[in-house]
Formats: C-alpha cells, sequence, structure tokens
C-alpha cells in the first residue's frame, strides 16, 4: 500500500511485457524511459519526454537549433550525473546512456530480435530479408560492372 502523497517509482527492471499488436516484447525499464505505456496497458508507442528527450524516426524532417533535443535535453542524464539516489555512474557509463538517447532510443539490435511471431510469420520474415539480401548483391554486382566498363 503506497502512502498518501508519496509518488511512486517507475520500474527500471528487465520484466518482459508482450505487445500483441506490435508483435514484439519491450521491457518494464523500456517502456518507462520512452513514456511508452498507453492508456489501455496493451500497446506501446514512445514518445520524447522530459526524462528522455529524442528525435524520432517519424519526426518532422526538420531543421533543428544545436542542443534542442536529444541527451543535452534528457533530464535523466542530468539526474544521473547528479547521483540519483545515490548511484554514481562513470563517464563510459553515462555516455552509453547518451548515445542509446541520441541513436533514438533503439529497443533491441535489429527487427528481428525481441519478436513474438507465429512460425509462419517469421518464415515470411525470412523470406523477405532474403529476397532484400539477393536483391543488394546483385545491385553490387551491377555497380561493379559499370565501374569497370567505365574504366576502359
Amino acid at each position: 500500500m503506497s502512502k498518501p502523497g508519496v509518488k511512486k517509482a517507475f520500474s527500471l527492471l528487465g520484466s518482459e511485457v508482450r505487445d500483441e499488436r506490435a508483435k514484439r516484447i519491450w521491457s518494464d525499464s523500456y517502456i518507462a524511459l520512452t513514456n511508452s505505456s498507453s492508456s489501455n496497458h496493451s500497446e506501446y508507442r514512445g514518445r520524447s519526454n522530459e526524462l528522455v528527450n529524442w528525435i524520432s524516426v517519424q519526426s518532422v524532417p526538420s531543421m533543428l537549433p544545436p542542443y534542442s533535443a536529444g541527451s543535452c535535453r534528457s533530464r535523466l542524464l542530468l539526474m544521473l550525473r547528479e547521483g540519483h539516489n545515490g548511484v554514481k555512474l562513470s563517464r563510459p557509463e553515462l555516455e552509453k546512456i547518451a548515445c542509446w538517447i541520441d541513436l533514438l532510443v533503439p529497443f533491441c539490435g535489429d527487427y528481428f530480435e525481441a519478436n513474438t511471431w507465429s512460425p509462419k510469420e517469421t518464415e515470411r520474415y525470412e523470406y523477405l530479408m532474403k529476397k532484400r539480401k539477393e536483391q543488394a548483391e546483385l545491385e553490387r554486382r551491377n555497380v561493379r560492372e559499370m565501374l569497370q566498363q567505365a574504366g576502359r
């Protein structure tokens, strides 16, 4: 039972949270830091916020003044630099968090990681990735041949 007037801290645990609509698995900490929890708690859509301020890949591509967004505007780094609740991070640890924010707060390494796809959906994704790699190789070959012909 929480005390009146005491705000509950957010979770920074790695507990898995399933998002059936996106077919992804997030973590409590990612959802908390990216202000992702929706009102019905079944869909998670990250939003830049005071704590972790970042530019979304879906942000309007306008000219931004220097230091208008990103880790330099994220209160999280200030909190951690000041030693939030007695926790002191090293410079490399702070730099990793700043980098994460400035890389648009990625959750995992690639689209395949942390999914909840069915076997059929996984097979479809793998098929499309194979096709994409084949097309990339064809393009590399065509460019190489074009450069060789131009050099003659």
